[in-house]
């Protein structure tokens, strides 16, 4: 994507003022909703900087475990564990001065938290296996899909995590929340979209981005993509395309729920058929499908094994 996300002017604000901190403490929490462009603006905070020739890279949190995140980010010793044929230096030390953009901070470990504490305050990180430290030069970018306070309280995060990093979150808004920007995005996405693609048609039109500016998209970007591709795919505007997630113009009753017997029992079948209609919407890509139902990669993994969705 490669929109603009300066044109609301409560977000030039927001995005000035997370420049300023970026530059000035070399670290920024961006969180928001699945879909609102936190990956796009970490980029985009990169490429602004006076740094843009250094390395930019990514690293998601999702679904590891405390071995392979500390590898992955801190690297390894030769030997330091079952596997580890060479030494490897790490996502830090390949940022260099660059930046390094840890995903899905909600995801983290809290086995691994105190040590991700030092590497953020002291800047320095030890790999596995190893027994000295090293330096990281770099500057830090960590997403979140939930604000920093409500993983404290839901005790996902350290006291000490929290206290360092809440001074440097900026909340990034939902597509609802920039009906100024809608339409422009809507715009730009569809070019891009058809640059990728090689392809164009008469759909998506003006009318259909005044259409979907009416809709609830729950995805944010993600499903304005979706439905956007599918128009331009089919050719077809986007009211005649049969995606998963719009009953909500038959509201929901009473006699709709199912009746087990059990509120467990209730609540596993309407989890399975939001399950059902969600991989509609994802039915190739689990880590997508994770970010727009806001949990990791691994509580998906196990919740479709355990609807024999799989």
């Amino acid at each position: 994507m490669s929109f603009e996300f300066s044109r609301h002017v409560n977000w030039e604000e927001r995005y000035q003022t997370a420049k300023r901190l970026f530059m000035q403490t070399q670290l920024l929490v961006i969180t928001g909703a699945s879909g609102v462009g936190k990956t796009h603006v970490a980029e985009m905070l990169h490429r602004a900087s006076d740094r843009a020739g250094e390395p930019l890279l990514f690293h998601p949190a999702a679904a590891m475990t405390q071995g392979l995140f500390e590898s992955q980010v801190f690297g390894h010793q030769k030997g330091a564990f079952s596997g580890a044929a060479k030494d490897y230096g790490g996502l830090a030390g390949a940022t260099g001065r660059g930046t390094l953009v840890i995903e899905g901070l909600e995801d983290w470990p809290l086995s691994v938290q105190a040590k991700m504490l030092r590497f953020i305050q002291e800047r320095l990180y030890r790999a596995v296996g190893a027994n000295h430290e090293r330096s990281f030069n770099g500057r830090l970018i960590f997403t979140s899909r939930i604000p920093l306070l409500n993983l404290l309280h839901e005790n996902a995060i350290r006291e000490d995590i929290y206290f360092r990093l809440s001074g440097s979150e900026i909340e990034l808004p939902t597509l609802s929340q920039r009906p100024q920007d809608f339409i422009p995005a809507a715009e730009q996405m569809r070019r891009d979209l058809e640059k990728e693609m090689g392809i164009s048609g008469t759909h998506p039109d003006q009318n259909d981005f005044e259409q979907l500016q009416q809709m609830p998209l729950p995805g944010n970007y993600h499903d304005l993509r979706n439905r956007l591709l599918q128009s331009l795919l089919t050719d077809m505007p986007v009211t005649a395309l049969d995606i998963a997630g719009e009953s909500e113009t038959n509201p929901l009753k009473l006699d709709d729920l199912p009746d087990t017997g059990t509120l467990k029992g209730d609540l596993a079948r309407v989890e399975a058929v939001l399950l059902e209609r969600a991989l509609k919407l994802y039915p190739h890509n689990r880590k997508e499908l994770a970010k727009h139902l806001g949990i990791s990669l691994r509580s998906l993994l196990y919740k479709l094994k355990e609807h024999e969705l799989n």
